[in-house]
């Protein structure tokens, strides 16, 4: 019996601890994963960017119609499209009456990534009911580098703000159809 004991005390102090080569391969298995795991992580980012910079136009639309609401005054937004990956969404009282400040202004960096495909224009939203008052509305379309897509809309007559995205060519989850 005391022979058992003993062997069994051998066997358990020499079972504990790590090899060398349990270790390498438990490493590699580990490195195997992670390069599987970071296209997709890039691919979440990249969306992740567009999704930013379409919820920050749509704040700043929405921005706009509610100071045109508050204030009781006409509000102007103007989109300015530039070259490349840079563009600007700015808010400002429609008369540019004296003092008046630019209330908001939102721009696309170069280093996101997030083109606008759409061309410049502005339109004023109506102090007494929120609407738009007059310009043309086209949606403003957003693509990332890999061709995801969003757009983000103002309805005409009833002046109602909302982020979708087309079908083609890639469709992005979590938001309605255009």
């Amino acid at each position: 019996r005391n022979n058992w004991a003993r062997a069994r005390t051998g066997i358990m102090n020499r079972a504990k601890g790590v090899t060398l080569i349990e270790l390498m391969v438990t490493i590699v298995v580990l490195a195997i994963l992670a390069s599987l795991a970071i296209p997709s992580f890039q691919a979440m980012i990249e969306k992740r960017r567009l999704i930013t910079a379409a919820e920050a136009i749509y704040s700043d639309l929405q921005f706009a119609r509610s100071e045109a609401l508050k204030r009781s005054h006409d509000m102007k937004v103007t989109l300015d499209p530039k070259e490349g990956n840079d563009w600007c969404l700015s808010v400002t009282d429609a008369d540019l009456e004296v003092g008046a400040e630019d209330p908001k202004e939102v721009c696309g960096y170069p280093d996101q990534n997030i083109k606008m495909d759409t061309v410049g224009y502005s339109f004023i939203f109506s102090g007494e009911r929120g609407t738009p008052k007059s310009g043309v509305l086209p949606s403003i379309v957003l693509i990332s580098p890999s061709g995801y897509t969003l757009h983000v809309v103002v309805a005409p007559y009833v002046g109602r703000i909302k982020i979708c995205s087309p079908s083609s060519p890639i469709k992005m989850t979590g938001y309605p159809p255009c």
